[in-house]
């Protein structure tokens, strides 16, 4: 599959049997695209919101490693490499910008994304782990990895290969890469 969108970090979680946004535990995620939506924001047509500017609706990847990291304090989490779908599209409406995806300095906020890849954490060791791992929790996250590879039909990969991609991703769309985020 060919990545032509710009990508970044999400986590996400298992729980009740359904795939979870940590911070809004309603939305779920079905299959391997999602698409947000929205009472206020004008829709495309195909029926796909474009966001304000200036409102919450979307949805977000991050860039930054401890933004991803933070969602990641616990064994059923997963973090997943997103691609940014939908159109650049910028337009006015009651004097507010629209578009479907936002790039801004700590990733993007889109009205629709891809899963391409699930992404293995386990493999940063000691200087990885802000939270006590044990063994039996580094089991529960191959499996709930396996889990969410499976589900979304995307391959597991290195965190290292997941930063590789989304820094030709931004790019190559011309974006400037926020050269200040430490990597892990």
């Amino acid at each position: 599959m060919a990545i032509t969108g710009i990508t970044g970090f999400k986590c996400i979680r298992w729980q009740n049997s359904k795939w979870v946004s940590p911070a809004k535990k309603s939305f779920t995620w079905d299959s391997s695209v999602v698409w947000a939506s929205c009472r206020v924001c004008p829709l495309d047509d195909e029926g796909h919101i474009i966001i304000s500017e200036v409102h919450s609706c979307g949805i977000y990847a991050t860039l930054r490693d401890d933004e991803l990291l933070d969602y990641m304090r616990d064994e059923f989490a997963v973090a997943l490499l997103l691609e940014a779908l939908g159109h650049g599209v910028n337009i006015t409406v009651s004097g507010q910008r629209h578009s479907q995806i936002w790039a801004h300095t700590h990733g993007f906020t889109a009205s629709g994304v891809l899963v391409v890849g699930v992404i293995n954490l386990s493999k940063f060791g000691q200087e990885f782990r802000p939270f006590e791992y044990q063994t039996i929790r580094e089991g529960k996250q191959q499996l709930v990895m396996k889990m969410a590879s499976n589900f979304f039909k995307a391959p597991i990969m290195d965190y290292q290969t997941a930063r590789i991609i989304t820094q030709k991703t931004w790019t190559k769309e011309g974006l400037e890469w926020p050269m200040e985020i430490p990597k892990l």
